[in-house]
């Protein structure tokens, strides 16, 4: 999916924090049972929650659905591409000490 694309079609959509879809989705950065990191046509979308699982992912059709229990959905800007894969790697760097 284009980013032009994915920004005119990010949606979303919220089930009793339990469930969550998202469209416009372009790439899931990083992830673990408490944190899902996506890059979207709208900028970076962090989901911080429990035994987070994303259930269906298709990069094709810009579609993600997590499951888990939702704490906080936050939406930074993504101005350095390079940043946010630095962030990555030092999250990762983190888990497996």
């Amino acid at each position: 999916m284009d980013e032009n694309k994915a920004r005119e079609e990010h949606r979303l959509i919220i089930e009793g924090r339990q469930k969550l879809q998202v469209s416009g989705v372009l790439k899931v950065e990083n992830f673990t049972e408490e944190e899902i990191c996506v890059i979207t046509g709208m900028g970076l979308l962090l989901l911080v929650g429990e035994e987070l699982h994303i259930n269906q992912l298709h990069l094709e059709e810009g579609r993600l659905l997590v499951s888990g229990r939702i704490n906080s959905i936050q939406y930074k800007e993504n101005k350095n591409p390079k940043e946010t894969k630095q962030k990555g790697v030092q999250l990762l760097h983190r888990l497996t000490r």
